[in-house]
């Protein structure tokens, strides 16, 4: 039987162990023992309903958890509408830690349900996720497009205020000028917004 505890504490000062907590421990003893590859295998292994049971009863305790369930899911998805929830759940998991991840996620979920149910959401997450990246230029480009198309009020609303932000903190505030009178107007109008601006 392998001993991941010895193997650990021959390789990693117990300071480091402790600072990073068991999490850490836990990920480098399931690497060590292969178990993070028979994961993998055990749930591709799954039927179909048995993966939907198992996301579904795990799901409460965060997205990160069941990355692995929401990956398989959306493989077995490919080409079908039911793709749509399990990518844009898969970039929310990835958004708060991985940038790069979850850009790539919501690219895809972008450029393949174009009439998604969470299209603006993915643009908005995007959008974030670029600025969280220092490109400032892709971030715009997403909050443009919200404040340009979208047919829900908040997303071009916030999008309109986080463009004028970023052209602001970019040193650009020139090119913001349409953006900042609109947000003023409306701003004289609202004693909320008047107070912010």
């Amino acid at each position: 039987m392998f001993n991941s505890r010895v193997f650990l504490s021959s390789m990693v000062p117990a300071r480091v162990i402790r600072a990073r907590g068991r999490l850490i421990l836990f990920l480098l003893a399931l690497c060590a023992s292969g178990s993070v590859a028979s994961l993998s295998a055990a749930i591709a292994d799954l039927s179909d309903a048995s993966l939907a049971g198992q996301l579904q009863s795990k799901i409460s305790g965060g997205l990160i958890g069941v990355r692995p369930e929401l990956k398989e899911l959306v493989k077995r998805t490919e080409g079908k509408p039911d793709q749509a929830t399990y990518l844009f759940l898969l970039g929310l998991s990835y958004q708060d830690e991985y940038s790069e991840q979850a850009v790539k996620i919501y690219e895809d979920y972008v450029r393949k349900f174009s009439d998604g149910q969470h299209h603006d959401f993915a643009r908005f997450n995007l959008g974030g996720a670029y600025t969280d990246l220092e490109e400032p230029e892709k971030a715009i480009g997403h909050y443009r497009w919200l404040y340009e198309n979208s047919g829900n009020w908040t997303f071009r609303n916030e999008g309109r205020n986080r463009m004028a932000s970023l052209y602001i903190s970019n040193g650009t505030a020139g090119e913001g000028v349409p953006l900042f009178e609109s947000i003023f107007k409306e701003s004289t109008l609202d004693p909320e917004l008047r107070a912010q601006s």
